[in-house]
């Protein structure tokens, strides 16, 4: 009866797959990253320093990093990780001209001091696509549905119930007759 009531007969049309879609769109966009390095400096003078050294050699980043950053992902070259660009600090957003592999822009001035930063990989974002989220999107709303049918036969077997309880009498307890 479960089977019948609740997992069978939870087709979805293609016209509702294709409404939900449109109305969620976003939900199967990847949106546009950034995988980030960073380094932080708080004086002036190191900053004129580190920037002397990229300007010579950019793939000298890793070492400068370990070596005078006081920032976050020190002991990592700098490496902040994947960043999506909506989430990206507006100072940096606007130092970045291009968003190329291998990249460095600095030094950059924020309260916390100069950063520089160098762009590891970037990855553009791919916005929704309906015939490639339609394996994703025909579960998400038939398992909807089904869990839904669950519910409401949960709740009519629930209001048509008759509970009834038994006990027995223990040994040690006498009847009275």
């Amino acid at each position: 009866m479960l089977h019948r009531c609740c997992l069978a007969g939870n087709a979805t049309t293609p016209e509702e797959l294709y409404n939900y879609f449109e109305k969620h769109r976003n939900e199967f966009s990847l949106p546009s990253t950034v995988d980030l390095a960073m380094i932080l400096v708080k004086d002036e003078k190191t900053a004129e320093l580190i920037s002397k050294e990229l300007e010579a050699d950019a793939e000298r980043f890793a070492r400068l990093a370990l070596e005078y950053s006081e920032g976050p992902g020190k002991e990592n070259g700098g490496r902040l990780g994947v960043i999506e660009l909506t989430k990206l600090r507006p100072e940096f957003s606007q130092a970045i001209k291009k968003y190329e592999d291998n990249s460095v822009y600095g030094p950059v001035k924020t309260p916390e001091g100069f950063n520089f930063l160098k762009i590891i990989k970037y990855t553009s974002g791919t916005a929704g696509d309906y015939f490639s989220a339609l394996p994703q999107l025909r579960e998400k709303l038939e398992n909807k549905r089904r869990s839904e049918s669950c519910e409401k036969y949960k709740l009519s077997l629930r209001e048509k119930a008759v509970v009834r309880y038994f006990f027995s009498l223990g040994q040690d307890v006498k009847q009275d007759r």
